[in-house]
């Protein structure tokens, strides 16, 4: 192995580093600075007044608010009859590795999609329940507008595969016609998601929302690093709309033309963001007796693209890659998909799984693997060659080099055949890092000491300056077993003297990309060096190969 090869080695390290920590911070954690406002037509981050008009009015509040459950054996709501919204949500599933369901929507102050006037105001009208059944609702509230009596109804509707329905009816009874039009609209409806963990910030879960317009999908508040940021995007013209975080989705989908949103972070604390969706029904101009009708379409549960896709394929957007790399980085993830699913049918303990198809994967690659382990070999078969060679050309350079590929040529050797099995993986490992990191099967999920596959093994907090808050152990274990890889390649290798320095810098760049990655992510790593040390120990065992 001569200075040249090591020259190209390092740099296609470099090479798969910068890549790796490019895909890492800018596509997966884009700064946590900006927001910028999306919308198919207008950008805007103008509010409502605060103050309700004049002319509306509600009616005086007599009795407590009935609050009603809602369930299927996925999905379970509590509608409020303070403003007909929904006061509780959780979710339930074969994914859930708890016993317990998964709660998403966390009890406010009034519900979530109660009918308001004001999005910063949580006066709402109280509605009576008309009729229910173990999956729907109705609800009905008089108001007034300009004096003039005013009808609207709320149902609710479970359907299936964590899809809900709520069909609002305003009819106006009175016997003129009545033009609902308040600042460029009639009702709204706010949402506010709880689908993040507040003990996830810094985990690299992160909330993501965008909205489904024509034929494309636009992230909304999209994140960047050098761009000024805004808390506000307005969006109209859409299909649906989206609040993400890896492992769970709230989906809004408007059944009824008209209907325009905006996105509102509240508050912020690492990268939890409290978000609200304000839907804003459109200006209303009814005819004595006449009434209209809005449906609304939400879906609350686990991110999962196989479910949400055979619910809309539209929603098949959630997963796409960035446009470079979708063409080949896609099929990769659904064989890693593919693969997760039939071994986690037949095995329950995921770290097990994960163990599994790390040895799959490298049993793919073992014919590549094996042959760059054996040219590996053959160069240090090679060194007391090379250093004749050395020895004797070592005043002309151009000569030196020539004289040493003549050499790999006759013993048919690839000097960068070592590194061609490790740049191969990085899209294997690139399509597992999204497998693993957006895995809600793996939400909850144990192994070992790792109480969640999903996050970080964090085994105790520090509070020691310029060190992280956490400590993690598998990533020093996995630090550990790539040193003594190291170790072993240098101490056979005579070539590599002088080089150890720059080995071993390699490994401590991995120590600090993988500190805070899902622990399953690290363990497939951790397995895949183990499985490496093994293959070429037991190639360098191997007497049968000779130069």
């Amino acid at each position: 192995m001569d200075r040249d090869f090591e020259k190209r080695f390092f740099i296609s390290m470099f090479l798969m580093v910068l890549f790796f920590g490019f895909y890492i911070y800018i596509f997966q954690q884009m700064g946590k600075k900006t927001s910028h406002p999306v919308s198919s037509t207008e950008t805007t981050t103008n509010t409502l007044v605060q103050t309700p008009p004049l002319n509306i009015s509600l009616p005086t509040q007599t009795t407590p608010p009935t609050n009603l459950l809602l369930q299927t054996p996925t999905i379970r709501l509590v509608v409020s009859g303070e403003g007909a919204g929904i006061s509780q949500l959780s979710v339930d599933g074969e994914w859930n590795q708890s016993d317990s369901p998964v709660s998403l929507f966390l009890p406010p102050q009034g519900g979530y999609g109660a009918l308001q006037w004001e999005k910063e105001s949580f006066a709402t009208p109280v509605f009576s329940l008309v009729s229910s059944s173990p999956t729907s609702s109705e609800w009905t509230a008089q108001l007034a507008w300009n004096s003039l009596p005013l009808e609207v109804r709320i149902r609710y509707e479970i359907l299936s595969n964590y899809t809900f329905l709520q069909t609002i009816s305003i009819s106006n009874r009175a016997k003129e016609a009545i033009k609902i039009d308040y600042q460029g609209r009639s009702f709204l409806l706010r949402w506010r998601p709880d689908i993040m963990n507040t003990n996830d910030p810094g985990s690299g879960n992160m909330q993501t929302y965008g909205a489904y317009i024509g034929k494309k999908f636009v992230p909304v508040l999209k994140k960047g690093f050098f761009s000024a940021g805004q808390n506000t995007a307005f969006v109209s013209n859409f299909q649906w709309l989206s609040l993400a975080d890896n492992y769970f989705v709230f989906l809004v989908e408007p059944k009824t033309s008209g209907v325009s949103a905006s996105y509102d972070i509240e508050s912020r604390h690492k990268t939890y963001e409290k978000t609200a969706i304000t839907l804003y029904l459109p200006v209303l101009l009814l005819g004595a007796g006449e009434t209209t009708h809005f449906t609304i379409q939400y879906y609350c549960g686990p991110r999962k693209e196989s479910l949400l896709r055979s619910l809309n394929p539209t929603y098949g957007q959630l997963f796409r890659w960035p446009m470079v790399f979708a063409w080949f980085m896609k099929p990769i993830e659904w064989v890693m998909v593919w693969l997760f699913h039939i071994l986690g049918s037949w095995i329950t303990n995921k770290g097990i799984v994960i163990i599994l198809i790390a040895l799959l994967v490298k049993l793919l690659l073992s014919p590549l693997s094996i042959q760059a382990a054996i040219s590996v070999k053959k160069q240090q078969l090679l060194q007391p060659k090379i250093k004749n060679i050395q020895e004797k050309y070592k005043d002309n350079q151009q000569l030196l080099q020539q004289k040493i590929m003549e050499l790999y040529k006759k013993e048919k050797i690839n000097p960068l055949g070592g590194c061609f099995p490790l740049l191969l993986q990085i899209p294997v490992f690139f399509a597992l890092y999204r497998v693993l990191s957006h895995s809600v099967e793996l939400k909850g999920a144990t192994f070992l000491w790792i109480k969640d596959l999903t996050q970080p093994d964090t085994l105790f907090t520090l509070n020691i300056p310029f060190l992280p808050n956490h400590f993690n152990l598998l990533p020093l274990i996995m630090t550990a077993i790539q040193l003594l890889q190291t170790k072993l390649q240098t101490a056979k290798n005579p070539a590599m003297k002088g080089q150890e320095l720059n080995m071993y810098l390699l490994p401590l760049v991995f120590l600090f990309l993988f500190w805070n990655m899902p622990s399953g992510l690290v363990l497939y790593w951790t397995i895949q060096n183990i499985y490496t040390i093994i293959e070429q120990e037991i190639i360098n065992l191997d007497r049968h190969i000779r130069v």
